[in-house]
């Protein structure tokens, strides 16, 4: 077994412990536990928690103040797009004033070069 394909294990096991938002586990706690290495943003556990989310199509969710949890009914589930949703509005915004702040301030048109691939694993799913 690989280190990778171990802390997934590890990582499984500690977040079907932490079923439904009320119980929800910081990435940090997570690293801890798992004897992950990682930043400040816990990007390397992250990452982990994606890619565990995909090949056990475990159905996680994640908030900004509790951490990850096992979505537990619909309710969580609702919560948790409704999150992802008010994330992806901001984003788009912020696309938006950046080519338009781009185009004022140089006088020039935005100009969109490269088409953009879909990654394997999609950044900040959860």
């Amino acid at each position: 077994m690989t280190q990778e394909e171990e802390q997934l294990k590890k990582i499984e096991a500690i977040l079907l412990k932490h079923t439904g938002e009320k119980k929800a586990i910081y990435a940090r706690e997570i690293a801890k536990q798992v004897g992950i290495r990682d930043n400040d943003t816990f990007v390397n556990t992250r990452m982990l928690i994606r890619k565990l989310m995909k090949q056990k199509q475990l159905p996680i969710g994640a908030t900004v103040n509790r951490g990850y949890f096992i979505i537990e009914n619909q309710k969580e589930l609702n919560d948790y797009v409704k999150d992802l949703n008010r994330r992806l509005i901001g984003i788009t915004n912020r696309k938006a004033y950046a080519i338009r702040y781009f185009e004022t301030y140089y006088k020039q048109s935005f100009t969109e070069t490269e088409e953009v691939e879909e990654e394997e694993d999609e950044e900040d799913i959860i």
